[in-house]
């Protein structure tokens, strides 16, 4: 595919694409290793000779992902790529062989994430409360100490998460 226009990236501009293939057409030249990915963008096939950073990256989708790849500057010309996943798009880690998502779905069950995130910030929150009730500064503590911070935190966690009856 000589005549595919090749794609160009601009610092801070984005770019979404569809992966054209699961995988790049790869070879070595004088300079290492290359991988060119076919992608449509803007209803336009184009291609990506993707530096080895930029290729880890979209070498976890495959056929028909989109997402977006940003150039950034993170030092004076010093650039990296960074791919953004869009929504409906899951990573290869993520799939089963036969390309269906691993736990059944279609997407990520986001209510479970955000109440498993939410579970464990109180979680965090509680602890922490418990070690500041126990008062102590100390860096080594006793099985007892230790034993009534946790009673001390799960019983923060009920009255927080309002598992308990009124008092």
């Amino acid at each position: 595919m000589p005549d595919t226009p090749k794609m160009e990236f601009f610092i801070d501009q984005g770019r979404i694409v569809t992966l054209l293939f699961n995988n790049p057409q790869t070879g070595v030249n004088n300079f290492g290793p290359w991988y060119r990915y076919a992608v449509e963008s803007g209803g336009s096939e184009m291609c990506i000779f993707a530096s080895d950073g930029l290729h880890k990256q979209l070498s976890e989708y495959g056929k028909d992902a989109v997402v977006e790849i940003i150039k950034e500057e993170y030092e004076p010309d010093k650039t990296r790529f960074n791919v953004i996943p869009q929504e409906g798009t899951t990573t290869r880690s993520a799939m089963n062989v036969d390309n269906t998502p691993k736990n059944g779905s279609s997407s990520p069950d986001w209510d479970k994430i955000n109440a498993d995130k939410t579970a464990d910030i109180h979680k965090q929150v509680c602890l922490k409360l418990a070690v500041q009730l126990h008062g102590t500064s100390k860096t080594v503590l006793t099985r007892d100490e230790i034993a009534s911070i946790e009673s001390n935190m799960y019983a923060l966690l009920e009255i927080l998460d309002n598992n308990n009856t009124p008092f």
